[in-house]
């Protein structure tokens, strides 16, 4: 660290004497010498007990995604600080950061610009993880804030989560082709728990309040990983922004 040398720098400048100043007996000029010596000590003493009583920084990890159905890629902010490099586009994620804990401000711009499109408080807690959704439609955004359990899974397991997050298309049931249903009557910006469930492959289907398919998506589960499935996009949305099932690995 460069406090040490800092206080040094700053405190020994104030002890030099300019050359104009200084006294021609060699008694007088080993005084000062010795003193400058003995204070420079005491303030190098006075900077590493500093040192010694900083406390480390409460962290937590924090993962964005684009949730938002539409064209819009996002830069975000914390504490009016930008974070992410390269802007999201829809479906895309920052994956785990580093961040200070407690109460942050949270903003999301267009990439490219400064200008926030949406403001918001988050609430970090010490050694937690955290994925944020920026989800509605690209004039209307919102948040939701999880807290990720990456715990291991049980040995030969893994596990997984259903989130809605399409602000159009009322509730739905997560199913497994042929099998049973997961998660039933999921609402929109609501989160299920984690969930164990067998490695394997998998056909998912995303059902609506109706029974009816709205989508598919398969997914090869491998024991130790911990997955978020989410329901995404529009039901008039056409192309990647129609109703569909999107899988994120959270390890």
């Amino acid at each position: 660290m460069h406090f040490p040398v800092w206080c040094l720098e700053r405190d020994s400048n104030q002890l030099l004497p300019k050359q104009s100043a200084m006294k021609t007996s060699k008694n007088i000029f080993s005084y000062i010498r010795v003193f400058a010596v003995a204070l420079s000590a005491v303030l190098l003493t006075s900077c590493l007990k500093d040192l010694s009583n900083d406390q480390p920084i409460s962290t937590s990890a924090l993962n964005v995604v684009n949730a938002s159905p539409g064209p819009l890629t996002i830069n975000f902010f914390l504490d009016n600080s930008l974070v992410n490099g390269p802007a999201l586009g829809y479906g895309q994620e920052s994956s785990y950061i580093l961040a200070k804990s407690g109460n942050r401000k949270f903003d999301a711009a267009q990439g490219g610009s400064f200008n926030s499109l949406l403001a918001d408080t988050v609430s970090l807690e010490n050694d937690k993880y955290y994925s944020l959704f920026v989800t509605g439609e690209n004039t209307a955004l919102s948040t939701l804030l999880t807290q990720d359990d990456l715990s291991l899974p049980a040995s030969g397991k893994a596990r997984l989560r259903f989130i809605n997050l399409s602000p159009d298309g009322g509730t739905f049931s997560l199913a497994i082709q042929n099998g049973q249903v997961l998660f039933t009557g999921q609402a929109y910006k609501t989160a299920s728990a984690f969930s164990s469930i067998d490695p394997g492959a998998y056909m998912f289907q995303l059902r609506g309040s109706d029974g009816v398919v709205e989508h598919e998506a398969s997914l090869d589960v491998v024991a130790g990983k911990i997955y978020t499935i989410w329901a995404g996009g529009l039901k008039d949305g056409i192309d990647e922004l129609d109703l569909r099932l999107l899988v994120r690995a959270n390890n």
